[in-house]
């Protein structure tokens, strides 16, 4: 006895078409844009600390900076940062020499990001946090800072935000 069920119609090819060129894009887009973040994730980072740094290699210094201690207002926008005048450079790269190297942060709170651009083309990123409660004078909120996979703990971050507020007051 034949089975007298009718087979389903084959999709046409114009159907298939969507189809054919989403895996093709995917297939193309996935060494443009996967490999170059692969590779930046484990790329050694431009410099470790900044006590390696001479500040003549700096070119320029750019920074954004929000969820401040006390409410303060954000410091540039997360697209657009905030230069740093040279003259101010010295002052803000003081903030984060001699800080102490350490295997894992605390719990923190995302503080902003300097991005660092040396004189030999290169540019690092240096991702802030701050810890502690604003609100315990005792407790004072301080500075970490993570560049590359290596993470330090700098001092108070109140003295970093007064030069930032300074900074932007110069313009």
């Amino acid at each position: 006895m034949p089975n007298d069920t009718p087979l389903p119609p084959t999709p046409s090819t114009r159907s298939r078409l969507p189809i054919w060129g989403g895996l093709l894009a995917l297939f193309l887009l996935v060494p443009g844009i996967g490999v170059p973040i692969l590779l930046s994730l484990f790329a050694e980072p431009a410099f470790q600390s900044f006590d390696e740094l001479n500040p003549t290699d700096i070119r320029a210094m750019e920074i954004f900076v929000l969820n401040r201690p006390h409410s303060g207002p954000d410091i540039g926008k997360l697209r657009i940062l905030f230069p740093i005048a040279e003259a101010d450079q010295p002052q803000l790269l003081a903030h984060f020499l001699k800080a102490k190297r350490v295997d894992q942060l605390p719990p923190k709170v995302w503080f902003g990001r300097l991005v660092v651009k040396l004189t030999n083309g290169k540019k690092q990123d240096v991702l802030l946090y701050r810890v502690g409660d604003e609100n315990d004078p005792k407790n004072k909120v301080k500075l970490l800072f993570k560049i590359g996979q290596y993470q330090y703990e700098a001092g108070p971050a109140e003295p970093l935000t007064a030069l930032l507020d300074e900074c932007v007051a110069k313009g």
